[in-house]
């Protein structure tokens, strides 16, 4: 006997009820054009229903096995599935023994991946590490294994999905027609930000300290507030969290967070459930037009981008101004050279270009060559009717004093441009419009609060097991959870699907419960820096993470708990996903953040503090020659703390003052020495806080791979809010460390520079001195010496960034003039003397270091032809490598017809650098 088809009957409150296992028969009566059906418990009785209230299902489409997929129906998972159906308008789905229809437009089928044999073998993988990982934790030491238990089921709308089967790769969304909200503020970098969140499945946020992460993060919350989406704010430490709830709740949202995740949170959460605040009430009594205001926000962010773009621009042009200012009194402190009056009256004619277009020419071109028409010309321009007069003049000046002229005039351009940036910010009201657009945000984020939320007599009040059983009631009163990653899975139910999670600090959580973060979300933020500490592995649990890692033979070494922090184990996976930098710093001073910007960041920030010529912002402080380090302790350094540092400090002003020491046994010393005038503690016991004051003990007689690790200096460096200070040993400012390049950072900013046989490197000068240089050959038909020196510059930069140089500061310029580089010319020989001074003596390329701004090795590309041996160029080869010994100063020559360039190249940088590596 064929199965029965399904009967379906719409009930009075609308609902379809199956009836298939009560119909004994039915049958259509055409007089009355409707269907009449008897059913078993009366079959002596028949009932008259029209033909909207009945389906009469035909043969099913398809069946799903429960295990593969799960239905949700109005965003709530349906449990205890047995047996799914889909017929052509209705899936028919089983559980505990009844059958109940449900129409294929109000429900959406998810795929469980975790039946996909690789995602299971993946996550079997995270779940036995958790088993490790547990015990190190703070959480019970079960935690991790029992939330890994839920991972059964994994839906494919979850974005843990496409960080296990990252191939499929990332959803875009739908860009709502609603304008975003700033109510917290915003910059540049931060509006990107919150404008890809809405944009993409899965972004990253990164950025120093003081660069607004937290801001970000509470505006990506208020918008999520705003367009009715859910939003879980995890971290690894309750200190991020607790962050952003006291700032949401300052502002009056705190009734529409709950702070859950451990049971005790949870009973804490259970027993103070809030109202709904006064302002809510207040607000349900007015009447506000939300399209307008929208409509009015859209025109005040249409002004803000301007002005937000020209506060950077503003913000830049201080920086490069001070730059250029500290370049130009070091050259003029090195020189002493001035400009002649006849040099001064020409400034204001000319451009900081023309200057370099001036010395480029008297270096390219030869003097005793015929003046062309076009060029006589130009010259009656520049310098008036007696034009070529004039240029002997100017050139006669000497190359120093043409460089200290384009510095006069560089500085004054800088100026003009940063008056007319801070005109515009001026005239067009920046902080009013800035302000404008925070209030109107408000009043939009609560209006639309107050009618999402009509307050009834009494709030809803959640037991403990409804948080489970009614999530999604929960979801409508608490849209913002905020858990650690340890915990947020069992926050509520594990099958709950939030629309958005935040990862804060991802780069101090692990692989393991970022994926049990990612497994509560359909899309994520993932906030963080790579460039600081990542998560604390201990060296047991690594090293059987390591063999578990072997054991599995996974194909995708971003899985790997034991290499990865969870933020480089996502983007690593997700290489497409929008990573937005947060260029606009807040927190130090410029000093400051100029190394940690220069060093770590490519100089991508945008330093927003002031500078107000205080001294001494950065020290080094050299302890006298002696093995004070014992033990990975070290009295002496102890001492000049307290001795020296610390009254210096207290003198200035300063008293919030933090010590960081590498080793716990130089921190338990400290405090004994210190006593508890200053808060000391390892680097990771800074990690996400700050002090006006950092002292630095680096501990060891030789800096090793442990104290040196750039993650750590970063973190110690950027802690510093106001000041400061490292106390090191002598002679710690080699090429191969990063505190050497801290150590030459600073000696520069205070232009302590040692006398010597070599001028420093001047980034700004060379950077347009380069340009113009181009532009000159391009003018003049020798665009091919630009292009065969870029085939060298190319093989020397893929050099500069192999893994033994890319830690260094290196940086390479092309055709340096010689008198811009030697400068110890009284003790050269007159034949020297005039080859250096000589306007078309230069080096090819200049390999330097930007940090210290110090020249680190010269390469000479020579054509066989042109210097082969008894050649009058030989000649002058030999007098320019006599020059360079003489300044101490490597110089490697290579030949355009020779082999191997590369490893002549690093094998000469290690020689430099001190390195001392071989190449098999």
């Amino acid at each position: 006997m064929s199965e029965k088809k399904p009967v379906l009957v719409r009930s009075k409150t609308g609902d379809w009820v199956d009836k298939t296992d009560d119909v004994l028969e039915f049958r259509n009566s055409q007089q009355t054009q409707r269907i009449e059906i008897c059913f078993k418990s009366t079959p002596e009785q028949w009932f008259s229903y029209s033909q909207e209230r009945v389906r009469l299902l035909g043969s099913p489409i398809t069946t799903h096995s429960p295990a593969a997929v799960q239905l949700c129906v109005a965003g709530k998972v349906l449990r205890g599935v047995e047996s799914i159906v889909k017929y052509s308008d209705f899936y028919i789905v089983s559980s505990q023994g009844r059958r109940k229809p449900y129409a294929v437009a109000e429900v959406s089928v998810e795929r469980n991946i975790a039946v996909d044999p690789v995602c299971r073998t993946v996550l079997d993988y995270f779940r036995h590490v958790s088993e490790l990982a547990g015990a190190q934790n703070l959480e019970d030491e079960s935690l991790l294994t029992k939330q890994f238990s839920y991972l059964d089921k994994v839906s494919d709308a979850s974005v843990l999905a496409k960080y296990l089967v990252p191939e499929d790769g990332l959803d875009q969304l739908e860009v709502s027609k609603s304008p975003l909200i700033y109510p917290f503020g915003t910059n540049v970098s931060q509006k990107v930000a919150v404008e890809k969140t809405f944009q993409s499945q899965a972004v990253f946020v990164q950025g120093p300290p003081g660069t607004g992460k937290t801001q970000t993060i509470l505006n990506i919350v208020a918008n999520a507030i705003y367009f009715g989406k859910t939003v879980a704010v995890v971290s690894n430490n309750n200190a991020a969290i607790q962050n952003v709830a006291d700032k949401l709740d300052g502002e009056g949202l705190g009734f529409l967070l709950a702070k859950l995740g451990r049971r005790d949170n949870k009973d804490a959460f259970i027993a103070q459930q809030s109202v709904y605040p006064d302002w809510v009430k207040q607000a349900q009594e007015r009447s506000l037009d939300v399209s307008q205001l929208e409509l009015h926000l859209k025109s005040l962010v249409t002004s803000l981008d301007q002005l937000i773009q020209a506060n950077n621009d503003r913000a830049t042009l201080v920086v490069k101004l001070k730059q250029a200012k500290t370049e130009f009194e070091l050259h003029c402190r090195l020189e002493g050279t001035k400009p002649s009056k006849n040099a001064l009256a020409m400034l204001d004619r000319w451009s900081a270009r023309d200057w370099l277009m001036l010395q480029i020419e008297c270096e390219e071109r030869n003097p005793k060559a015929r003046i062309g028409l076009l060029r006589l010309l130009k010259q009656i321009f520049l310098y008036g009717p007696w034009g070529t007069k004039k240029r002997h003049k100017l050139l006669a000046e000497g190359p120093m004093v043409l460089r200290s002229l384009y510095y006069e005039k560089y500085l004054i351009e800088l100026q003009i441009e940063l008056s007319r940036a801070e005109r515009v910010l001026t005239e067009n009201n920046f902080d009013a419009v800035q302000q404008q657009v925070k209030d109107v945000s408000w009043t939009l984020l609560r209006e639309v609060i107050a009618k999402r939320h009509r307050q009834p007599k009494e709030r809803t009040q959640f037991t403990s097991r409804e948080l489970w059983s009614k999530y999604d009631a929960f979801l409508e009163e608490y849209p913002v959870v905020l858990s650690t990653t340890h915990s947020i899975k069992t926050s509520l139910s594990p099958e709950c699907l939030f629309d958005l999670i935040i990862v804060d600090e991802a780069s101090q959580v692990d692989v393991v419960t970022g994926v049990l973060a990612l497994s509560c979300a359909k899309r994520a933020v993932i906030v963080g820096d790579e460039k600081q500490l990542p998560n604390v592995i201990k060296d047991q649990v690594k090293c059987q993470a390591t063999e578990l890692w072997r054991k599995y033979d996974l194909n995708r070494r971003a899985w790997n708990y034991a290499e990865n922090s969870f933020l480089s184990s996502a983007k690593a996976l997700w290489p497409q996903a929008p990573d937005v930098l947060l260029k606009e710093h807040y927190r130090c001073h410029p000093k400051i953040a100029g190394f940690f910007n220069q060093k770590f960041y490519d100089d991508q920030l945008i330093i927003m503090t002031s500078d107000h010529g205080e001294t001494d912002v950065m020290q080094v402080v050299f302890t006298a020659p002696g093995h004070h380090a014992r033990g990975r302790i070290n009295l002496r350094q102890s001492e000049v703390i307290l001795q020296e540092i610390q009254p210096e400090l207290i003198h200035k002003g300063v008293t919030d003052i933090g010590v960081i020491a590498p080793y716990k046994a130089q921190v338990a010393l400290l405090k004994d020495v210190l006593g508890t005038g200053m808060e000391v503690a390892t680097v990771h016991g800074f990690q996400g806080r700050e002090k006006q004051a950092i002292i630095m003990s680096t501990v060891d007689n030789q800096i090793g791979e442990f104290v040196d690790d750039p993650k750590m200096l970063n973190v110690a460096v950027s802690r510093a809010q106001r000041s400061f200070t490292v106390i090191m040993s002598e002679s710690q400012d080699s090429f191969d460390t990063n505190f050497g390049d801290l150590v030459r950072y600073i000696r520069y900013q205070q232009q302590l520079v040692k006398h010597s046989q070599i001028r420093s490197v001047f980034d700004l000068l060379y950077a347009d001195y380069a340009e113009a240089r181009k532009q000159f050959l391009d003018a003049n038909g020798r665009t091919s010496e630009w292009d065969s020196e870029s085939l060298a510059e190319a093989v020397i930069k893929n050099v500069l960034v192999e893994d033994e140089f890319s830690k260094i500061s290196l940086s390479c310029i092309r055709r340096v003039p010689l008198s811009w580089l030697i400068s110890d010319l009284p003790t050269l020989t007159d034949r020297e003397r005039q080859f250096v001074l000589h306007p078309w003596s230069h080096v090819d390329f200049l390999i330097y270091d930007t940090i210290g701004k110090l020249p680190v090795l010269g390469i000479e590309v020579d054509g066989w032809a042109f210097h082969r041996p008894g050649s009058l160029q030989s000649e002058r080869d030999e007098i320019k490598n006599s020059v360079f010994r003489h300044a101490d100063l490597r110089m490697l020559r290579l030949s355009t017809i020779g082999s191997c360039e590369d490893t002549a190249i690093s094998e000469a940088l290690r020689e430099v650098l001190g390195l001392n590596r071989s190449i098999d």
